[in-house]
């Protein structure tokens, strides 16, 4: 999931993040203004990019997938905001079968296809602030807005088509990288588990559009076409995380 993130620019935004990781770490080590946390859940596709719509060039066939971040909170001050890191990857699982059933109409044939694909992958650095209310002494609630540096990866796609158990079709669309700017707005709960931890929900709305350039789509047949693709990436992330509090 991960292995995109030996880009330029994504080492330079790790950098930054990783130095003000050390940064706030250092500004107040004794008063537990903030903590170190990991969280996973589900990353649900919204918009055009759940789309099946096979007419759509904007459809994403996005399915629902997983997501695993490394975040810092960490408060300012005296007052009930802060400011905020994030490392974030996802993976959501490109819908196989949809976008090809189409092929028998526009070529007026009757094939069965098989379709393997990877999935849309999503690697995110994101800084950011947050603003939160307490309830208790052990609950809060907090609000957050991020934006930072996004690397994307289209899936790989290769479709077979059958006839009466002859192969007479392959088609390939190859995977692509893109880099975007992507932002983030959500919100949570925090639950202190004592001196040291903390647990932590959050719920967030990402969105980005990386433009995937030179995505090579080849027929069997000898047919080769070379475009640029855009797709907008839409999804709706709840998770579940532990917070080791500094």
């Amino acid at each position: 999931m991960f292995n995109q993130l030996d880009s330029p620019q994504m080492k330079k935004t790790i950098l930054i993040t990783l130095t003000l990781l050390a940064i706030a770490t250092g500004l107040d080590a004794q008063g537990k203004r903030g903590y170190l946390g990991i969280s996973l859940g589900p990353s649900i596709p919204i918009g055009v990019f759940a789309s099946q719509d096979d007419r759509s060039e904007e459809a994403g066939f996005g399915e629902m997938g997983a997501m695993l971040d490394l975040s810092l909170v960490y408060q300012l001050g005296k007052g009930n905001y802060g400011i905020t890191a994030m490392l974030r990857g996802q993976l959501n699982p490109f819908d196989d079968e949809v976008r090809y059933e189409r092929f028998n109409e526009i070529l007026d044939i009757d094939f069965d296809y098989d379709v393997e694909s990877g999935s849309w992958g999503v690697r995110t650095a994101m800084l950011g602030g947050f603003g939160s209310v307490p309830f208790s002494d052990k609950l809060s609630f907090y609000v957050r807005v991020m934006a930072g540096i996004v690397s994307a990866t289209s899936p790989k796609i290769e479709a077979v088509g059958n006839s009466r158990g002859i192969t007479i079709l392959t088609i390939e669309r190859s995977s692509a990288t893109a880099s975007a700017f992507g932002q983030l707005y959500g919100g949570g709960f925090t639950f202190d588990l004592g001196n040291k931890l903390c647990l932590t929900t959050n719920l967030d709305y990402f969105t980005a559009e990386p433009e995937f350039s030179n995505v090579v789509i080849s027929i069997s047949e000898g047919a080769t076409q070379t475009r640029d693709v855009s797709q907008k990436i839409r999804t709706l992330n709840f998770s579940v995380g532990l917070g080791l509090k500094f």
